[in-house]
């Protein structure tokens, strides 16, 4: 009997610590003591002046890299005070070479080793960050992985959400404007997935696949499209293999071709296409598309041949028209 409550107690103490609860506590201790930390970088980049703690002494806070530090309201005794007996504010400290000022930066061990290949600020709750890593090895041999990370303004410390991409580096990521809690995330397999940032876990809840028409290279780019009025929005993708695709998300990822994007010659690039040239050379990359606010059916994309087209969803064979002015990719 002693065994058995024994070892009901520690399932009961296991299950507390584990409980969902006493994660969210956790979690909000820790974004009051990150506040506390860095106060004054989150107030500076907030914009926010207050006048100076009077009678009280300027602490010492160690930042998270382990230096001390003071700061920025520090008391300066021996500077003369305004006739309102409030001193100024001190300016920003500046780098030699003229740099702007680093409050702070996002950086984790789990992305390390990762380049940074994306991000996306919430449309809505303009304090989330999401950013998507992968790793870049010559190794073609080299399962390649990446993950995203969900920021908060409110703790620059750690991430709120992870979501480890296996045999895949994240390529782009995009949040819904009509639903924010939906982050779509290109990866450079050609596969698209949707998660819910507000779900603890790695499982997307929704991903594309092969025989659903997944792209076959890397997405660089995926944008929520607002249709307009009572029409929602749409997810748009493009990709390397010259696709240009829209996502329906009511019935698992549908998918439908706006455009596939051909090769024309770019006088840009100083060389013309061969005439015995093969299909594939034909087809042009596409690195980045952006539609028009007012006329919704409207849209350009850019290539990784260096030319820009403008578009219309009404015409999925051909170009409206075609402007060349690069000589390299055009990537946003």
């Amino acid at each position: 009997e002693g065994e058995g409550g024994e070892r009901k107690a520690k399932q009961k103490r296991n299950t507390w610590m584990l409980s969902a609860n006493l994660g969210h506590a956790l979690m909000i201790v820790e974004r009051m003591v990150v506040q506390n930390i860095w106060q004054a970088e989150q107030l500076l980049y907030r914009n926010i002046q207050l006048d100076p703690f009077e009678d009280l002494p300027e602490p010492e806070v160690e930042s998270p890299s382990g230096t001390r530090r003071q700061t920025m309201f520090t008391e300066d005794k021996e500077e003369d005070k305004d006739k309102d007996g409030a001193e100024d504010r001190p300016e920003p400290e500046y780098d030699d070479d003229g740099a702007m000022q680093v409050l702070w930066r996002y950086a984790c061990p789990v992305a390390k080793g990762q380049n940074v290949t994306c991000f996306a600020w919430n449309k809505v709750n303009t304090d989330i960050l999401a950013v998507g890593y992968g790793e870049s090895s010559s190794n073609t041999n080299v399962a390649r992985h990446g993950s995203v990370c969900c920021w908060s303004l409110k703790n620059p410390v750690y991430p709120e959400r992870i979501f480890k991409i296996d045999n895949a580096g994240v390529s782009s990521v995009d949040f819904s404007s009509n639903h924010p809690s939906l982050l779509a995330v290109g990866h450079t397999d050609g596969a698209l997935a949707l998660f819910d940032v507000r779900k603890q876990g790695n499982s997307p809840i929704l991903k594309s696949t092969v025989s659903g028409g997944q792209h076959t290279g890397t997405i660089w780019q995926v944008k929520w499209v607002l249709k307009g009025k009572d029409r929602g929005e749409s997810l748009v993708s493009i990709s390397a293999d010259g696709r240009v695709t829209d996502w329906s998300i009511k019935k698992g990822l549908e998918c439908s071709n706006l455009l596939r994007l051909k090769r024309v010659p770019n006088k840009q690039q100083g060389v013309t296409q061969l005439k015995g040239d093969a299909l594939l050379s034909r087809q042009s990359g596409g690195m980045c598309v952006d539609f028009n606010p007012m006329e919704r059916i409207l849209y350009i994309v850019g290539t990784e041949d260096g030319t820009i087209h403008k578009c219309s969803t009404s015409y999925s064979e051909q170009y409206l028209e075609t402007y060349a002015g690069h000589a390299g990719p055009v990537y946003r």
